[in-house]
């Protein structure tokens, strides 16, 4: 496999392999790496969060239907307590 790099990132590629003391296709072969182990863990990470966000709404779904649920002015009026004793205590807004 052959790649073509701009001048640019050829001259960074040779610094990053002067500063890990390495040829440049092995510190292109560490930095490819580095990268794909990073996009893998975002991956997993952005997965996790959908998964968290799905289990949450399934909850919430569940609560609605099982009765459990705030009217808007339930809610309104807990949220302004909250807000009312939040201040109340030094907070500030």
């Amino acid at each position: 496999m052959s790649l073509t790099l701009s001048p640019e990132t050829l001259s960074q590629l040779q610094a990053v392999a002067t500063q890990r003391g390495l040829p440049p296709e092995a510190a292109l072969a560490q930095v490819l790496a580095e990268a794909r182990a990073a996009w893998e863990y975002q991956q997993q990470w952005e997965q996790q969060e959908q998964q968290e966000a799905l289990a949450g709404v399934a909850r919430a779904e569940a609560d609605f239907a099982a009765g459990r649920s705030l009217s808007l002015e339930e809610l309104d009026a807990r949220l302004d307590a909250t807000r009312q004793a939040f201040l109340e205590a030094g907070g500030k807004p």
